[in-house]
Formats: C-alpha cells, structure tokens, sequence
C-alpha cells in the first residue's frame, strides 16, 4: 500500500487531495458514507495512469484507499460491486489483495476471502473484468482459492493464467480439480489437457476416478473416457515405479 499511496499522492492535483482527504474524514465519522463516496471518486480524483504501480489509474488507488479505511466489520465490497459500473468493479477486484491483507487472521478473514472468491467468479464473464479477476486470485486464502481456480475452469479460463497455482497444489485443491475431470468424463465431455496434466501429479487421486466410473459395465457414451483413464493411471503407475 506505500507505494500505492506515493503514486497517488503524486498524481492527485490539489483538488483531488482535498476531496480525498475530506472523504477519509468522512468515513472515519459515518462508514455507510462509501456508497456515496465510492461511485464520486472517479470524478473527483480523475482517472489518468499512476506513475508507480503499473495497471493502476488515479481513481483505482483512491478507491482502495477509502476501502482499507472502513473498519473491517463495515466492509461491503459485494455490494459496491453489485451497484457499480466497470470501473467501481475493476477497483474493487484490484482492492481485495490489500483488504484481505490488511484483515487479520480468523472468521473476518475467511469471510472476506469467501466473498472475494464470489466476485472472481462473477467477473470472469465480463472480458473487461477477467484479468482483473484473475490478478486478484492468490490472495485468497483456502477454500476461496480453490473456488475460485474451480470457478476459472469453468469459465474455460486456462490454469496456465492462473496464479499461484504452482505454488499453491495441494490434494484437497488436486481432489476438487479431479472431480471437475470425473463429471466431464461422466458427461462425455473433453477434459481440458491441462487438467489431466493438474490431476496427474496426484495418482491417488486418478485411481479414485477410475474407482467412481468403474463399478458396472460403462454406458457407451463414456466407455472411450474410462478407457483412456485407465491407460493413464497404468502409464504414471509404471513410471512410478
């Protein structure tokens, strides 16, 4: 947030400021004051580039100001979200790594990470949004980190994009990941390749695949799917060894 508050700092003619440092007295007095100060920010602070944090404009930076202002319990970044037009959206995507780091550990937190995950994956079907979305994926915590890479491949988003996701690979994340690949296979559907390649570093995990669509002989429509999961189990198996 140090830089981000220096590349404002700079960018903001005497105006700006003034209507900036006006608003944070307001929210320290009446937090509910953000839905009305929200939407004015772009107005009031301008929209030019900053020159410090590269992707970020003068009206982003403000409103994740005013945001990492509010006390914790008083943030409502889905409703903000809900009543905003792309450029509220893009700030508040852009916002969620400095609020849920500034957030303390426990119930708050995880809350806050819930809801981020909620608004990745509204965003990812506005093209305008996605990347935006995206950038904001690794600093969710937990559970919100793998609804929202689940939600990224629903949305057909590729894991190459997404953050973290190296860094991040668990069994519980491989479990949830190799599910999606068991209802595609069931469906008859093609499992993405970088799926398979996701899910493949977790045999364990392949087996319990095999295990779900193998009792009973397979219907024909995903006869060809079960075979060639099986044939990769056998291949990771054998190297394995």
């Amino acid at each position: 947030m140090d830089e981000l508050y220096e590349a404002l700092d700079g960018a903001l003619a005497d105006g700006g400021r003034r209507w900036l440092d006006e608003a944070l007295t307001f929210l320290s007095l009446d937090p509910g004051a953000i839905t009305e100060l929200f939407p004015a920010t772009g107005l009031n602070c301008g929209r030019a580039p900053l020159a410090g944090p590269p992707g970020w404009t003068a009206d982003e930076a403000a409103r994740t100001v005013l945001l990492c202002a509010l006390p914790t319990d008083r943030l409502r970044p889905a409703e903000l979200y809900l009543r905003g037009g792309t450029a509220e959206r893009r700030a508040i995507l852009k916002a969620l790594p400095h609020l849920i780091d500034r957030t303390a550990e426990g119930d708050a937190r995880t809350v806050l990470a819930g809801i981020g995950a909620d608004l990745v994956a509204a965003a990812l079907g506005d093209p305008a949004l996605a990347p935006v979305a995206l950038g904001a994926v690794d600093a969710l915590d937990g559970a919100a980190y793998r609804r929202a890479v689940l939600a990224c491949v629903r949305a057909g988003v590729p894991l190459s994009a997404v953050q973290g996701l190296e860094r991040r690979d668990d069994p519980l994340l491989a479990r949830e990941l190799a599910a999606r690949a068991r209802d595609l296979v069931v469906a008859g559907r093609r499992v993405p390749r970088e799926l398979w390649c996701f899910v493949q570093r977790h045999p364990d995990v392949l087996r319990d695949i095999a295990a779900l669509l193998a009792p009973g002989p397979p219907v024909e429509g995903r006869r060809m799917a079960w075979i060639a999961l099986t044939e990769r189990i056998a291949v990771l198996s054998t190297r394995r060894v």
